[in-house]
């Protein structure tokens, strides 16, 4: 800002104390001959500022609101008289920002905590910013509801690609890699103090995003302990049911939602040391309404006399219809000697059909959905100039029997999958003051989850029978095997939805990240330079059989018989595609980046201001 006297001069070499208004901390600067100072790498927060030079009263600009990567301006105007004295600044308006040009959009506190959230998910709130569109009817969609693998966020910022955002915590990476379309972790909005949307012309301190970066900050501690607890509770009392369950007369679906949690802060040593910690549960039963169409209970024992979901099937090279005998199956029904006891294992993935119709079979299947988080942050003035902050969140998200959910799972409750996602986030920064112009901010970081897919217990017994009753080419011990023995039906399934049995399946991603941050005022210009170096992890299996994950593949069901589950079920039937490896090598992705960065902001003018920016990134194995 600029200070100047009652006739609009400029008035240098004026002390300028800001002050915290929660935690008492302060910090002083200077006014240039030209009037003007700045002060970097104030945190984000609501300061008293204030200016006492000699031959002037006192004057305060208190609630001064800060956001997050927000260059602030306010401006104060001194009256002559005693240092006694106090003018008091007061504005209905906030002061307006006008350091930068950069396009962007702040969510502040009040609206994390105010507006309604489906799922208590903060990423909802980036939707209401300019230039967002989510992405929908594909896929991958922006599924804001809840956490984990439930909610991704894939969002187009100004016509970019979905993936192509950054999202960060307390200015930790806080993306899953592998997709860069799931967050590791999702802070209780109770935690969050506001976050910041930078769609366009953002500074040089931000970079590896194409498309926007969403920079969240945490609460810390104050002077005075606060504290609160809540519930939000659904149930699926005064719920409708669903079209297809309606019809095979089923059940609506059940849910039972329980949210939970709260949140204790203040000081450990007044004006020194804070903390503020956070917990927060979800535990959420919900049917998952499956609908498919699926083949008889006859046509599963290889009896194709009754009613069909197929063609009437023929023998291998026959022809079978009203007018042409000679290729089919005695009475339409596969003799008993001829019958794969591989193949009707592997038909018992199929349910029996409930109702009339297409499709002929609908379900609500339960599925428990846990969340667990944790928070701690503490903050310390370890001396009048240097601060430290460190910030730990812990997370946990499992979601059981997942069919019709994920990839990977086969869209039956006959054979079904859990999945975890244990996540953490972990910064520690370093803020030294070192003159009322010079400003150095250190921060190491560590973040990164692990996904794993098992076999629900529920189902493991239809798993092993299909195992046992398969022979496979290669051998397999079984023992972590990537992608189970139950072979996936895909590409052509024969008018069947495709299976496909993910568990078990792992993956592990880390991401270790040492970053620096010097800010200098130098006359008329603020000069912020910087680097950034990580050493990351991804190890994810590769490619399987078919392009998925699994160990063997059928391809192209129905081209022998003319049915799909006759081709199954018919013993020695050499099937149009059967692929099977031997195994499934895990990808050790190991890569470093190294990133630097200058900006400068040339206050030319009182009215110009001018941004110059260079940041150059080198990406090594």
């Amino acid at each position: 800002g600029t200070v100047r006297d009652q006739q609009g001069a400029a008035v240098a070499n004026v002390e300028i104390t800001i002050l915290d208004e929660k935690n008492g901390q302060s910090r002083t600067a200077k006014t240039n001959d030209d009037g003007f100072y700045s002060a970097p790498g104030i945190p984000a927060g609501v300061y008293t500022i204030s200016a006492a030079p000699t031959g002037f009263k006192k004057t305060v600009a208190s609630g001064v609101q800060l956001h997050v990567s927000e260059n602030l301006t306010v401006n104060l105007d001194l009256q002559v008289g005693q240092v006694t004295e106090i003018v008091t600044v007061t504005s209905e308006a906030a002061p307006v920002e006008l350091r930068s040009g950069e396009v962007s959009s702040l969510i502040s506190e009040k609206q994390v905590t105010e507006l309604p959230l489906n799922g208590r998910n903060y990423a909802q709130l980036a939707l209401m910013v300019p230039g967002v569109s989510p992405v929908t009817g594909t896929s991958n969609t922006f599924a804001s509801r809840g956490t984990g693998l439930n909610a991704g966020v894939d969002m187009s910022v100004n016509g970019n690609q979905s993936n192509a955002n950054l999202w960060t915590v307390d200015g930790v990476n806080n993306m899953d890699v592998g997709s860069n379309r799931t967050l590791l972790v999702f802070p209780s909005v109770d935690s969050i103090q506001e976050f910041r949307v930078e769609r366009n012309s953002f500074s040089a301190e931000f970079g590896q995003a194409q498309g926007a970066v969403v920079n969240l900050i945490t609460k810390g501690g104050s002077n005075e302990f606060h504290g609160s607890l809540f519930e939000f509770y659904r149930n699926d009392s005064l719920n409708a049911n669903a079209f297809f369950l309606n019809r095979a007369g089923q059940p609506k679906a059940q849910l039972k939602y329980n949210n939970y949690g709260g949140n204790f802060s203040g000081p450990i040593v007044k004006n020194r040391v804070f903390f503020f910690w956070s917990e927060e549960w979800r535990r959420e039963d919900r049917g998952q309404v499956l609908s498919a169409q699926v083949p008889t209970a006859a046509e599963k024992t290889g009896d194709f006399s009754g009613a069909l979901t197929g063609a009437l099937p023929h023998v291998p090279g026959g022809t079978c219809t009203a007018a042409i005998q000679t290729g089919c199956f005695p009475g339409n029904r596969i003799p008993t000697a001829l019958l794969s006891p591989g193949g009707l294992a592997f038909v018992k993935l199929f349910p029996d059909p409930n109702t009339n119709g297409f499709p002929n079979w609908a379900t609500s299947a339960l599925q428990p959905i846990r969340t667990r988080q944790d928070m701690i942050r503490g903050d310390v003035t370890l001396t009048d100039k240097m601060n430290l902050m460190v910030r730990y969140i812990n997370e946990k998200w499992t979601h059981d029997g997942a069919s019709g959910n994920f990839w990977g799972d086969a869209p039956y409750p006959t054979l079904t999958s859990d999945w975890s996602q244990p996540s953490h986030s972990f910064a520690v920064k370093l803020t030294n003051t070192l003159s009322s112009r010079a400003v150095n901010e250190f921060q190491f970081s560590i973040a990164g989850n692990d996904i794993l897919i098992s076999t629900s217990p529920e189902t493991q017994a239809l798993e092993d029978e299909i195992k046992s009753k398969i022979p496979t080419v290669f051998p397999h011990g079984g023992d972590g095997l990537v992608g189970g023995t139950v072979p996936s039906l895909f590409w052509g399934a024969g008018g069947y939805q495709n299976i496909w049995h993910q568990a078990p399946w792992a993956n592990r991603e880390d991401l270790y990240i040492w970053k620096d941050d010097f800010s200098l005022v130098f006359g008329n210009h603020d000069l912020k330079v910087g680097g950034l170096f990580s050493h990351n992890y991804k190890d994810e299996p590769g490619a399987g059989a078919g392009g998925g994950n699994q160990t063997a593949t059928i391809q192209g069901c129905g081209e022998q018989t003319g049915h799909c589950i006759a081709d199954l079920l018919l013993r020695d039937t050499v099937l149009l595609n059967y692929t099977e490896i031997a195994s499934t090598e895990i990808a050790e992705g190991r890569w470093r980046d190294f990133e630097v960065y200058g900006n400068d902001t040339w206050k030319i003018s009182p009215r110009v201001t001018l941004t110059l920016g260079l940041r150059y990134s080198v990406f090594t194995p």
